[in-house]
């Protein structure tokens, strides 16, 4: 609909790729609250083990991605 109101190609391509990274982000979310209630659920039940997540996964997780996110965009920034 953009596209015949007179809006550019990069203009519907960024329309377009906000849309998918936000049914992305709210997909990974959703899978993410998925996996901790069958992970307490079956630590509780099954095994019989308290289950406490550590939060340094978290911290390493976001760090970890950030630098490999770093640098991807620096080694293709590179010519070698």
């Amino acid at each position: 609909m953009l596209r015949t109101l007179g809006a550019s190609r990069r203009v519907v391509f960024q329309g377009v790729a906000a849309e998918f990274t936000a049914l992305g982000l709210l997909s990974a979310c959703w899978r993410r609250r998925g996996r901790r209630w069958r992970d307490t659920s079956c630590a509780r039940e099954v095994f019989n083990l308290e289950y406490s997540p550590d939060p340094w996964v978290w911290v390493i997780g976001i760090v970890g991605g950030a630098l490999w996110w770093v640098s991807r965009a620096c080694s293709r920034r590179a010519r070698w």
